[in-house]
């Protein structure tokens, strides 16, 4: 009776503090430097296979470490993301990225988009609500894609990030142009040791003349997710009301030579996503 009262009790923590009830699928993709690095898939239990339903991409912070996350599952399972994608019935991806292969150079950012490619073929992903998310750095890789290659999504999500590290790590001149509209949820909290308020609140507002789009959130916190079961209702509202939008002749690349936006619209619709 003691035994069983034992392994209840383990049973009833692992729930508690793991939160889901659904299935983790493991997958790797070859990236472009010839190196195998994980991506895990989430499926919520009651979703069905006949449904299409949203899919919430996440990138973790910390994506100067020399090496991947030690234990790529265990790290997703004690996310608090797991218990939003139960609640809105959403799959999720968690892609792992290190250095040489971040979210702001080429290895990187393709081998997320090629993950999300890999993700359609295998779950039943509605290719109009696709999102992404990401914390720290990898919020500040969501300004990054956002700004470089935002056509497969439907919105952003950046929680503590920093539009200035994005311009930094990816060496390369942002258009806040090129989010053309699409739906961006940013959080910044109060007290950002890293990231102070002070500093971010200029770089929103000029990202605001570019995009009409834009929900600005500031919680009280540091550098942490603390804020995300109280911003869980508003996230799901989020993932709900948008849709991706349709791509047209009107999409603004930072490109001068206006000539060649079909064809990189074109190039990056066809390579990474397919469309409905």
């Amino acid at each position: 009776m003691k035994k069983l009262l034992q392994l209840s009790l383990l049973l009833f923590i692992a729930n508690f503090s793991f939160g889901q009830n659904g299935k983790f699928t493991e997958l790797s993709y070859k990236c472009q430097d010839g190196k195998e690095r994980p991506f895990i898939v989430y499926t919520p239990d009651g979703v069905s296979q006949s449904e299409k339903r949203p899919l919430l991409v996440y990138l973790h912070g910390g994506i100067s470490s020399p090496k991947l996350k030690k234990d790529p599952l265990a790290y997703m399972k004690k996310s608090k993301l797991v218990k939003l994608a139960d609640e809105g019935k959403l799959y999720l991806l968690f892609s792992y990225g290190q250095k040489g292969a971040t979210w702001f150079n080429d290895v990187g950012t393709d081998m997320v988009l090629s993950e999300i490619k890999t993700a359609q073929q295998k779950f039943n992903i509605n290719p109009n609500k696709i999102f992404l998310s990401g914390f720290s750095d990898g919020g500040s890789g969501v300004f990054f894609l956002s700004m470089t290659k935002p056509f497969p999504f439907a919105g952003f999500i950046a929680m503590n990030g920093s539009i200035a590290v994005a311009q930094k790590l990816g060496k390369q001149k942002l258009y806040p142009e090129n989010t053309n509209h699409i739906p961006m949820y940013i959080i910044n909290t109060t007290k950002d040791i890293l990231y102070p308020l002070n500093q971010i609140e200029p770089t929103i507002d000029y990202l605001k003349k570019y995009n009409k789009n834009i929900t600005f959130k500031t919680p009280k916190g540091n550098h942490d997710m603390g804020y995300l079961k109280t911003e869980q209702a508003n996230l799901l509202n989020f993932i709900n009301e948008n849709t991706k939008p349709v791509l047209t002749n009107g999409i603004i690349l930072g490109n001068k030579h206006s000539k060649h936006r079909n064809q990189m619209v074109k190039k990056y619709t066809n390579r990474y996503f397919t469309a409905e």
